[in-house]
This record gives structure tokens, sequence and C-alpha cells, in this order.
């Protein structure tokens, strides 16, 4: 095991990161506006910004990928100013929060759904006394119930002087409740799945439209998606890969020898930044970053907006758990699944359930390559279940359907493995 980097050293190797993730966003604005037409820019983001939401929205369809640049910037510099301020004590488990808050803001996050989420999670702080650094990754991960926010205030029916306070009123109290109910929810998956926050906004969600669907209310949950306006941004994410895996090969050619080491780690509870040091994080983050890009290329897929959020999601947990090793079993999984189906393992739907199933790292980490294969055609086969219950409105339905998965899956894996153990004494 590789000793902890110094604190400045993260912290130096960090805004490295940063830098260049400022850079990558401005980049893919500046690819946006030369690319497409910016006229209308303003109701384009309006658009956006009070559109249904639902996990199937993709931005880039409904505002143009200008308009959705905008949003995604804006959430960026928020969450940027938000780490200013608070600047919590593990630097490194914060900025993967950061990096899921903006790739989901590809289709489903905007800044409007955001605030009262992340406002509710401050109060939350002040009324138990408690710091809310304690509670960043939370506030910002949070959001993925925002399209919640956006049903209440324009499309539950109510007149705008009552929907959008009730929308902010409940978007308060959904911050409020992330903190207690996320403390909890690791009980049952035992860190198997890395989604806890994801796990977490499953069951505030589930609750929610059980609610609403009681009372005759049936959130809609067509599917609206892009075609290939979103490539030049995914190149653009393919160079900001390869700059990360370049500055950590620049700055010590060992750190791929440390990169060996880490990937015979199970993922399982992990945070590689705080034990194998950054420039080993940002070279995972790189090599997974470039192993997605080329995975929808395999099978021919379109960068939408939640594939290319997607991708971004799995860069982000290349720091705190998943890699290589203990990733590909669980994408193959949900390809192969979709194969023996009969459906298109480049659609949209299969991408992302690959890429944001390998929430499931741990296990196949733990357990091995059967057993990441099974629990990504396991996943591949629950997740549109999931998404139907929860009509679209928990972005990270991966978390809920990985964290059923691992519940029902590792008690068996584990029994498995007890009984082999036995037999060998």
């Amino acid at each position: 095991m590789i000793e902890q980097t110094p604190r400045h050293d993260r912290r130096f190797h960090y805004r490295i990161i940063l830098t260049i993730s400022i850079l990558f966003v401005l980049f893919s604005s500046f690819v946006a506006i030369s690319v497409h037409d910016g006229s209308n820019l303003w109701q384009n983001f309006l658009a956006i910004q009070t559109s249904k939401d639902p996990l199937t929205t993709d931005f880039i369809a409904v505002g143009g990928l200008t308009a959705c640049l905008c949003n995604i910037l804006l959430i960026f510099i928020l969450d940027l100013i938000l780490l200013f301020i608070c600047q919590p004590g593990t630097f490194g488990s914060s900025f993967f929060a950061v990096f899921m808050h903006v790739g989901f803001s590809w289709f489903g996050i905007t800044v409007l759904n955001s605030f009262p989420i992340i406002l509710g999670v401050y109060l939350y702080a002040r009324f138990t006394k408690e710091d809310f650094s304690d509670f960043f990754a939370i506030a910002v991960l949070a959001p993925a119930m925002g399209p919640v926010i956006n049903y209440l205030a324009f499309y539950f029916g109510l007149t705008p002087w009552l929907s959008y306070p009730l929308a902010f009123a409940v978007g308060l109290f959904i911050g409020f409740i992330s903190v207690p109910i996320a403390k909890n929810a690791a009980n049952l998956h035992k860190g198997y799945t890395l989604y806890n926050q994801g796990f977490t906004s499953g069951i505030i969600v589930t609750i929610f439209v059980s609610i609403i669907r009681f009372f005759g209310y049936k959130p809609d949950q067509a599917a609206v998606l892009s075609q290939g306006e979103g490539r030049p941004v995914a190149y653009a994410y393919l160079f900001f890969s390869l700059v990360l895996i370049a500055i950590s090969l620049l700055h010590d050619k060992e750190n791929l020898s440390s990169y060996k080491e880490l990937l015979q780690d199970s993922g399982l509870n992990a945070n590689y930044t705080q034990v194998f040091g950054s420039d080993v994080s940002m070279l995972n983050m790189g090599i997974m970053g470039v192993v997605a890009f080329f995975y929808v290329i395999l099978f021919r897929g379109e960068f939408t907006g939640p594939v290319i959020g997607s991708i971004i999601s799995l860069t982000a947990f290349a720091s705190k758990g998943k890699h290589l090793r203990n990733t590909l079993p669980i994408m193959l999984g949900v390809s192969l699944a979709y194969i023996l189906a009969g459906k298109d393992p480049g659609s949209t739907a299969c991408l992302t359930a690959c890429f944001l199933g390998c929430s499931l790292a741990p296990l196949a980490g733990d357990f091995g390559i059967i057993a990441g294969l099974l629990a990504g055609s396991t996943h591949a086969m629950l997740l549109p279940n999931i998404l139907t219950v929860q009509s679209g409105m928990n972005l990270h339905n991966n978390g809920i359907s990985s964290a059923f998965v691992a519940a029902f899956l590792v008690p068996i894996f584990a029994a498995v493995r007890r009984f082999r153990q036995s037999k060998q004494a």
C-alpha cells in the first residue's frame, strides 16, 4: 500500500484538475459557438431551465449544444464557489461529487433546480449545528432529484404563485432530509455500490412519485434525445482525459507501477486520492475517460447528453473505487444482456446503464469477473423497472438499481465464497 500523499500535494494536483476542467468547459463552449448557431441563446437556456427534466431529457435536444453548455458552465462555477467557501478536508472526495454534478447537468440538473436542494442541505447543517463542508458531496449530488422541482414548478397544473413556492419548499425539504437518509442508506448495500446518494435519492423520489400518483397525477416520461450534436464535446473530453494521463506520467513515471497496484484494489470503500495520491488518481481517471469514449465508438453509439454525462460520471468515480479491472465486467454484462434480448447495445439506454452501472464496481472487484458479468446483466434488466417506478425523476436511478442488485447478489456470492473456503479447508 502506498503512503498517503501529503495534503498540500493533493491540493496542488487537484488545482491542476480544476484548471483543466475549466479549460474543458470553455473549449467546449467555443466549439459549440463555432459549430452551432448561437441565436436565441437566452430562450434556449430558459427552455432548459423550465424543461420537464426526466431522466431521458437530453438538454442538447431541448435547447441546443450552446445553451446546454451555458447551463453546465454555470453549475460548474456554482460548485467551484462552494468548494472555495467550504474548503472540505477530503478535497479529492469532494471533487468527484463536482464531476458528478457537472455530468448530470447534461440531462436533468439545472442551476434552477439545484439551488433549493443545496440550500436545504445547508439548512440541515445549520439546524444540527454541524459543518456544511462535511455535507458538501451530498449537497452537490442531491440535485439528481431536480426533475421533481421542475415538475412541481412548471407541470403540476397549479398557478405560478402556488407552484413556484411549492417547488422551492419541496426542494428545501428534499435537501434537508437527504443528509440523515444518506447516513443510513449504506447499511443495505454495505458499500458494494458506489452511488450511496443515488440510493438515497431513489428512496425519496419513489415515495414522492407514489404520493402524486395516488392522487391521480402521472408524470410524463417521454424520451428526448439529440442526434450527433454532442460529438465535438465528446472529442474535447477525450482530449481532457489524455491530458490527465500526460500530467500524471510526466510528473512521475513511477505512477504507472502504482497504477498497476491500484488495479488490484477491489474498490470497496476506496478513496484512491488518499491512498495512492492524486497523480495515480488522475491517471486512473484519464484512462477511464479514454476507455469510455472508445466503448461508445465500438458499439456505434451516439454521444447524446446522457451518454456524455455518464462518461463524466464514470471518470469522477475513478478516484473513488472504479478502475478497468472492476468496471469492464459490469459494462460487458450490461451490453451482453442487451444483445441477448435483441436490443441495441449502442443505444443511449444501454450505454448509460453501462457507465453508471459501474457503481457496482466493488462487487466485481471483490468477487471476480463472472460475478461482475452477472451483476451487470441483472442491473440492465432491473433498471427499466426502476425508471418506470420513479418516472425518471431520479437522475441517479442507477444508484437505487445497483443497491438492489448488491443487496440481492452479495449474500449469494459471499455464501459461495464461504462454501469454497470450507471445502479447501
